[in-house]
C-alpha cells in the first residue's frame, strides 16, 4: 500500500488483496482515490478507507464472498464516506485514535536563531552536502 501522487496532484493508493482471494477471482491491486490534493487529508483519508478495505477482506475470506458481492459491498461503503468527506471540512476524519489514552501536548516555545548562527548552521550544511554528495 503506497499513497501516490498522479499527475493532476490527486492522491490514490494502490492494494493488493490477499493470496487466498486472488486465487479466487479478485483483481491483482485494488486503487482508491482521496478527492483531495493535500498531502495531508489524503493521508488521513488513507487510514480510513484502507482500514475498511482490509475488514472486507477478512469478510470475504471468512464467508466466502464472491468477487461481484465484496466489489458491491466496497462501493457502498466508499460512497458512504465519501458522503462524509463532502459534508465535513477536509480537516477532520474519522480515522479512529491509535491508543486507548491520548494526551494533548502543548507545543513548546521556539528558540529564535540569531542571523550569525543561522549563517553558521548555513555553511555547515553545505560543506557537508559537498563534502558527502
Amino acid at each position: 500500500m503506497y499513497l501516490l501522487r498522479l499527475p493532476n496532484s490527486v492522491y490514490d493508493t494502490r492494494i493488493a488483496p490477499p493470496l487466498p482471494l486472488r486465487e479466487s477471482g479478485y483483481p491483482k491491486e485494488f486503487t482508491l482515490f482521496f478527492l483531495t490534493r493535500d498531502r495531508k487529508i489524503a493521508y488521513l483519508r488513507n487510514i480510513e478507507q484502507v482500514q475498511l478495505l482490509h475488514a472486507l477482506f477478512d469478510k470475504a475470506k471468512a464467508t466466502v464472498l464472491s468477487f461481484s458481492e465484496f466489489k458491491a459491498e466496497l462501493a457502498d461503503a466508499i460512497n458512504q464516506l465519501r458522503q462524509n468527506y463532502r459534508s465535513q471540512p477536509e480537516t477532520t476524519t474519522n480515522a479512529p485514535m491509535l491508543s486507548g489514552t491520548t494526551a494533548v501536548k502543548t507545543a513548546s516555545p521556539r528558540s529564535s536563531v540569531g542571523k550569525e548562527e543561522l549563517n553558521r548552521l548555513t555553511k555547515v550544511a553545505a560543506y557537508r552536502y559537498l563534502k558527502y554528495s
